[in-house]
């Protein structure tokens, strides 16, 4: 069995245990089409993630350990669920990424202990250079109506803050 089976097989036991969507599944194999990340191993053995947009390369991630490998390729299917579970479940005064950081660290804790880990620092790494905004929402509402109203930019910019202030 090749590593693109083994990894296929542990792709489909895995993706059971958190209900993963088939729109989100990769393929397996070498593509040529621009639909959905794959998975493949070149000439050299290297494991590929990949994806493909207008013909193009997107992202090529490259390894030779098969853990690494499905970590990536998780982490990006429930990064996509956490968001689509937070747009079901949004609540308007609050960071989006409140509800998604902490579904997708759920969902990777029922697949695997480190990468449950692995989650939860890069989620600290992304909050340290962009903290939680939970007015952001509002201000953006706020600087609609006020563009509405026929202000400029700075003047917008102005009010919204003061009404509501970055954290």
């Amino acid at each position: 069995m090749s590593q693109v089976q083994l990894l296929e097989k542990e792709f489909n036991r895995l993706s059971k245990k958190i209900a993963v969507p088939e729109r989100l599944k990769p393929n397996f194999g070498p593509s040529d089409y621009d639909e959905k990340p794959y998975v493949f191993q070149d000439y050299k053995n290297y494991l590929h993630y990949s994806a493909k947009e207008k013909g193009q390369i997107s992202f090529d991630k490259i390894t030779t350990d098969f853990d690494e490998i499905l970590y990536w390729i998780f982490d990006s299917i429930t990064f996509s669920m956490a968001f689509h579970y937070e747009l079901k479940n949004r609540i308007e005064e609050q960071d989006c990424r409140r509800i998604a950081f902490e579904r997708q660290t759920y969902l990777m804790s029922l697949l695997n202990k480190i990468w449950e880990e692995k989650t939860i620092k890069k989620h600290n790494e992304i909050l340290k250079e962009h903290p939680y905004d939970d007015l952001a929402r509002l201000r953006a509402s706020y600087c609609r109506k006020l563009r509405a109203k026929g202000l400029s930019e700075p003047e917008i910019d102005q009010k919204a803050y003061a009404k509501y202030p970055e954290p």
